[in-house]
């Protein structure tokens, strides 16, 4: 053997493992969806599978208080109905990449509801599926969005939807 080819030889083995390892990088559909759902039902809003979105973490929460409307702009659906509350996180079903914070059972975390905690089906009929509104010691299952906020240690904790679990 020609000790010259050598570095071309190792070159190509490593190429071609290294290729080879490519198609088998895809991540598997692991999760299961809650009892009585199908994991292809998303008429929720919330999607049961994975990969999760980036600074996306999905849980299972209960509303513990929620806070009265503070703005009063006509425009603004948090001046006519609740959008912020505290949540207690009873479990944590998975992280995307590059959510902020590590979340654990019990821990208590202040979230605002893009579409407020009152039911949408009267108030913004636009909104569709319609949410059916969560109040003190609801449980539900939702996708939290967690953002880095300019000017604080503390990141803002986003809900858009939400399913239901039990009041």
């Amino acid at each position: 053997m020609n000790h010259r080819n050598f570095p071309s030889l190792a070159t190509l083995i490593m190429s071609v493992l290294m290729l080879s390892s490519c198609g088998t990088s895809k991540q598997e559909n692991l999760e299961l969806p809650p009892p009585g759902q199908k994991a292809e039902d998303k008429s929720s809003g919330i999607t049961h599978s994975l990969p999760l979105p980036p600074n996306v973490c999905r849980v299972t929460a209960t509303v513990i208080q929620i806070e009265k409307p503070t703005t009063s702009s006509d425009k603004d659906p948090c001046s006519k109905a609740p959008c912020s509350a505290t949540i207690r996180i009873d479990s944590v079903h998975g992280y995307g990449a590059a959510f902020p914070k590590t979340l654990s059972p019990n821990e208590q975390l202040k979230v605002k509801f893009t579409y407020t905690l009152s039911s949408t089906a009267g108030n913004m009929p636009e909104v569709k599926p319609a949410l059916p509104g969560l109040s003190t010691k609801s449980r539900f299952v939702a996708n939290v969005i967690g953002l880095p906020t300019m000017g604080t240690q503390e990141p803002t904790f986003t809900i858009y939807g939400y399913e239901k679990i039990s009041n």
